[in-house]
């Protein structure tokens, strides 16, 4: 994830690594350290997201997927050719990083998110319990798209550096307002599908929240897991400089 890369990235205390002179450093010892965080990740979310070469992190603006399945319940349907171009104006409103617990709590906001898709197509399946089948294009606006991050830290030593892990990562999402659109979807029972998901619009966004959850949650972490393939261990990129691991 982006902003969590920062976090090893911020959590320098003296001297370490050179890093790219938008990335303002935070200290550790700072009573104030979360503020700082949730500020300078602020300040550097709409240049990260271009891509930086140093972190070996592709361009996350725009995001694009050639085929994007979707599976849920009762629900299975294929996007491709998908676009979307708005993780950098993801926004910070809450950080809490807790090394002496092991825990990362991040909450975000993002205004609006337009996601285009050029077709879908309807495996099998049913929108919010109406049988439907169907293909071609594809858009959705959602609106004020809040996102809660939970993660357990794990530390490890290389080289008599301490260097930081995410595991057991969640993430959930919420919606102020969803819009959808699904060109030439069929009912037998409905007559118009658009108007009946518009209408059931949460049933709607919660039934296929399971998935979009995951799609966002490795979308977020990409940059870390680009990092794991090119170097064989999770953001070894920047150390926690003036820490060692307390073995429990």
């Amino acid at each position: 994830m982006i902003v969590l890369i920062l976090l090893s990235a911020f959590l320098v205390s003296s001297g370490g690594v050179d890093l790219p002179p938008y990335i303002k450093k935070c200290s550790l010892s700072d009573p104030q350290f979360n503020e700082c965080i949730m500020t300078k990740a602020n300040e550097v979310i709409p240049i990260l997201t271009k891509g930086d070469i140093l972190f070996g992190i592709p361009s996350l603006s725009p995001v694009s997927f050639t085929e994007a399945p979707l599976k849920v319940d009762n629900l299975f349907m294929i996007l491709m050719d998908t676009y979307m171009d708005n993780f950098k104006d993801l926004r910070i409103t809450k950080m809490v990083f807790d090394l002496s617990n092991r825990k990362v709590e991040l909450s975000a906001v993002i205004d609006r998110i337009e996601v285009t898709a050029k077709n879908y197509t309807v495996i099998s399946g049913e929108f919010v319990g109406v049988r439907a089948q169907g293909h071609g294009r594809f858009n959705a606006t959602l609106i004020k798209s809040t996102l809660d991050f939970k993660s357990d830290i794990q530390l490890y030593e290389k080289q008599g550096e301490v260097y930081m892990n995410l595991v057991n990562r969640v993430v959930n999402t919420n919606l102020e307002r969803g819009y959808y659109y699904f060109e030439n979807l069929k009912s037998a029972t409905v007559v118009d599908m658009n108007a009946y998901i518009d209408e059931h619009w949460r049933e709607f966004g919660a039934q296929v929240k399971p998935a979009t959850d995951v799609y966002i949650q490795e979308l977020l972490y990409l940059p870390f897991s680009v990092i794991a393939a090119k170097r064989g261990e999770l953001a070894d990129k920047v150390p926690l400089h003036g820490h060692r691991d307390r073995q429990t």
